[in-house]
């Protein structure tokens, strides 16, 4: 079914909750990792739902007049877990703010609300954004990320940058506030969106790959764009959607359109490639 979440319990191998409240397709799931019952849907149908997935509620609903205006494609947390950053086709970059005193008192009832006690649903607290812009970009954006007080964003412009949201007047969204870019990193060959970059948790690498199956990596702490790792399996051409490094970044994973996801093991780039595929290696 569509717009369903489905949360599957690693140990058991089971499917242990399904969440039923979008009103079309999931583009992303985000966990808090402060808060790790707390988990966010970005959907097709132009909004956001935080979920606490113990007690089964919706905690927080991002949307309405202030919200996206189209498809929501992508969110993130800051590294505090006060800030959600999200992003999507209506070429928007929004943060909510759910540190709030009455955001905050949503989530603690929400720890303690047992649905087969109460005769009524639970109450959704409605979020509305601090922060709008749509001065990064000029097309979709397809992923977005927290770089410390930073943000970093791709849009299918052949670039992926680093900018800083004015957060100084919180609520002004009226008319967008100047947006600093930082660093611009380009991505040639790089047409087509929903194609999602990695950094790694230490945040410093960033990586993402292009049209033609080419991975691109950067070491952020060098401060610039130039890559430090460009690798390319002459067996792979198709389209790189997504990226993820392992927990301590000797790993990058990468999906393509071919069906088919590579290991690359950045310790020995030069021998970087194994093809995961239902037991076959190369």
């Amino acid at each position: 079914m569509r717009g369903t979440i489905r949360v599957i319990n690693l140990n058991l191998g089971q499917v242990t909750r399904h969440f039923l409240g979008h009103g079309s397709s999931i583009n992303e799931l985000k966990f808090h990792h402060v808060h790790r019952e707390l988990l966010t849907s970005a959907s097709k149908d132009r909004s956001l739902i935080s979920w606490n997935v113990l007690t089964e509620v919706q905690v927080y609903n991002h949307a309405g007049i202030y919200g996206h205006q189209d498809e929501v494609l992508s969110c993130d947390y800051s590294s505090d877990g006060n800030l959600l950053a999200t992003s999507g086709m209506d070429h928007a970059v929004i943060i909510w703010d759910i540190s709030s005193r009455h955001a905050q008192l949503a989530l603690k009832a929400s720890r303690v609300f047992d649905m087969k006690m109460s005769n009524r649903p639970f109450p959704t607290m409605r979020l509305t954004p601090i922060f709008i812009t749509k001065e990064v970009h000029s097309n979709y954006i397809d992923c977005v990320r927290w770089y410390e007080g930073f943000i970093v964003s791709k849009s299918c412009e052949d670039e992926i940058k680093i900018w800083e949201p004015d957060l100084s007047q919180p609520n002004e969204l009226s008319p967008s506030p100047p947006i600093l870019c930082m660093m611009s990193y380009p991505v040639p060959q790089s047409p087509n969106w929903y194609v999602r970059f990695g950094l790694d948790r230490q945040k410093r690498f960033m990586a993402v790959g292009n049209q033609v199956g080419k991975i691109i990596l950067w070491d952020l702490d060098t401060l610039s764009n130039e890559p430090k790792i460009t690798t390319h399996h002459p067996k792979v051409f198709s389209q790189c959607r997504q990226v993820a490094f392992s927990p301590n970044s000797s790993t990058l994973v990468a999906v393509f359109d071919d069906t088919t996801v590579w290991r690359y093991t950045l310790q020995a780039p030069e021998q970087a490639v194994q093809k995961v595929q239902t037991g076959e290696t190369d």
